[in-house]
């Protein structure tokens, strides 16, 4: 540290505190040899706040983001923690109610009766497969009959169901107040009915998601997704794979006119004009 007059802030954002030199200075012995101490050792502070609380406090200027930082590290960091390793089979949830280390700041949230969590919004998982290619459950005793009829619908095939539904009520100008949803949307208006395998229209709103899950990036079933959170009430996977009266024969190539997907096209069109108008001399 060096001495300094004024306080000031250097180009990088550091703040360079006023530390006068006065020529006042302590000793005081450091691994058997004595060190002289004067006010570049000394951290900034405050006399009337140390004089107030009777502790020590270091008052620091807070020009960035950094001492928030700083601050909630040290209130959320935790407890000290440990690895168990058990060999034997055990009740995974009793050693978690017995094992685990409750730390000060979640006593005290406890004992003052605070939620330790909570859930705003339900999730609705919405699956998403090819045609016939639907993940099935079944019991091993059931026939193979059984297990095809209840798995043949899906909340995918029961969506495409529906909009077929709602587009023939509005060719026929009596839409009332139905709209056309994409597939992510349709839980804000619809529930899913377990026992009929249907999609039903909710009675009164609540706080839901619809989330589509997550397949593999670049196979056909992801371009299926990728149709499914953008184009507005499809009637069949066929449907996904016309745009303007054209039909394409995979998923991946019907998202390129809609403009989801980027082809080669435009530097297959400059190389192709470079070999009548860039000629070499």
């Amino acid at each position: 540290m060096q001495a300094r007059d004024t306080t000031e802030v250097d180009g990088d954002g550091h703040v360079l505190y006023c530390r006068r030199n006065q020529g006042r200075y302590i000793e005081k012995r450091v691994c058997g040899q004595i060190v002289r101490l004067d006010n570049r050792w000394v951290v900034p502070y405050n006399p009337y706040l140390i004089g107030r609380f009777n502790c020590y406090i270091n008052v620091e200027i807070c020009n960035s983001v950094k001492p928030v930082k700083y601050l909630h590290k040290y209130i959320f960091k935790g407890p000290d923690r440990g690895v168990v390793e058990i060999d034997e089979v055990v009740d995974e949830i009793k050693d978690f109610l017995e094992d685990r280390y409750v730390a000060a700041q979640e006593a005290c949230w406890r004992l003052f009766g605070f939620e330790t969590n909570n859930k705003s919004h339900s999730i609705c998982r919405l699956p998403v497969h090819l045609p016939g290619q639907q993940y099935v459950t079944f019991k091993e005793e059931t026939s193979l009959h059984s297990v095809i009829d209840q798995n043949a619908e899906t909340k995918l095939t029961k969506f495409f169901e529906l909009n077929c539904h709602i587009r023939a009520l509005i060719a026929s100008s009596n839409q009332g107040n139905h709209m056309l949803l994409r597939y992510m949307d349709l839980p804000l208006y619809y529930k899913w009915d377990v026992k009929n395998n249907m999609w039903e229209r909710r009675v009164r709103k609540i706080k839901v998601f619809g989330r589509i899950n997550m397949v593999p990036i670049g196979t056909e079933v992801f371009y299926l997704r990728l149709l499914l959170t953008h184009v507005e009430a499809p009637t069949s996977f066929e449907d996904l794979l016309c745009f303007h009266d054209i039909v394409h024969p995979t998923y991946k190539a019907a998202c390129i006119p809609r403009g989801l997907l980027q082809d080669d096209s435009e530097w297959k069109n400059c190389l192709q004009e470079a070999t009548f108008i860039a000629l070499p001399k």
